[in-house]
């Protein structure tokens, strides 16, 4: 998997929106004060804050936008504004090649995950599953962020929180793959789905019933693809929505489709809707230890020069 080039100080950062439009509007103005107080150069992606439906603008613009952050030889860095819903329907219209020839590190989380296994499966290129520009938070989470695609740190990442939990034991390596739960299962038979061979497969969602995370995981399972992965990190779910009829909980889910794989399983990782929002480089070689609940680089996810 190529390795994008790591972020330098004062780079150009493009803010692109492939998904929902931001609200209230103020929020981007925000976050662009933010990234320049960081040091970095934000620039905002011509139609970022249109809107067009639950979408922000027409799929034709959002594209635009991609397309030529992704053909800027000189950018440092894509970042997605929010998530939403809408980066599905983009999917045909990226130059994939275009990033491919110009490599540089995208973040984003939600319904980026589409954009991450599609720029994994076409351009075959390390990407980012990190914090949205107008939700990342300081302190540990850009912290943590930064020092990935600056290539700062190389350290296992611990995933453990007060709600993790290790469903099965033992240590496994591989790609990293996965992301949001539900835009993930929408890419399975399309040119888009990532390979699940080897892989470990990290998977977070919110606002989805227990009842619904159970037939995503019974769809992965009944399609082979659990069957195929090296290792299972799940992180937050939300908080499941009361209902008059017993249900499980989501760890319990988690536990009961994936734990009889034979294969390391950890929930409750430090990553996703709620919380800290942990930043996963999508494609990279990395070492799981569900015991630990913990993450190791053995190589940086970015290409530093020393």
């Amino acid at each position: 998997m190529l390795r994008p080039p790591a972020l330098r100080p004062g780079a150009r950062i493009a803010l692109v929106a492939p998904s929902s439009p931001v609200h209230p509007p103020e929020r981007v103005d925000a976050a662009l004060a933010r990234i320049a107080a960081l040091g970095f150069r934000p620039e905002l992606s011509p139609h970022a804050r249109e809107a067009h439906g639950h979408l922000a603008g027409r799929d034709e613009a959002r594209a635009a936008d991609l397309n030529a952050a992704f053909a800027d030889p000189d950018l440092g860095a894509i970042w997605c504004l929010r998530g939403g819903a809408g980066a599905l329907r983009l999917l045909p219209l990226l130059d994939f090649a275009a990033l491919t020839e110009h490599p540089k590190p995208f973040i984003g989380y939600s319904d980026a995950t589409a954009l991450h296994a599609a720029i994994q499966r076409h351009a075959g290129l390390v990407s980012f599953h990190g914090p949205i520009v107008v939700e990342c938070r300081e302190g540990d989470e850009e912290h943590a962020l930064f020092e990935l695609i600056m290539g700062r740190d190389r350290r296992a990442l611990s995933l453990a929180g007060e709600r993790s939990r290790c469903v099965h034991g033992g240590s496994a390596s591989g790609p990293l793959v996965g992301g949001n739960l539900t835009v993930l299962v929408r890419l399975l038979g399309t040119p888009f789905e990532p390979s699940f061979d080897g892989a470990i497969l990290a998977l977070e969602d919110v606002s989805e019933a227990p009842y619904r995370v159970d037939n995503m995981l019974t769809q992965l399972r009944l399609s082979g693809r659990l069957q195929r992965v090296a290792g299972i990190v799940a992180g937050s779910f939300g908080t499941a929505p009361e209902s008059l009829r017993p249900q499980f909980s989501y760890e319990e889910i988690v536990s009961e489709r994936c734990g009889d794989l034979g294969i390391p399983v950890m929930t409750g990782a430090r990553f996703g809707h709620e919380g800290a929002q942990f930043t996963l480089p999508m494609g990279a070689e990395v070492e799981m230890n569900a015991d630990a609940g913990s993450l190791c680089l053995p190589a940086p996810a970015v290409i530093v020069n020393e």
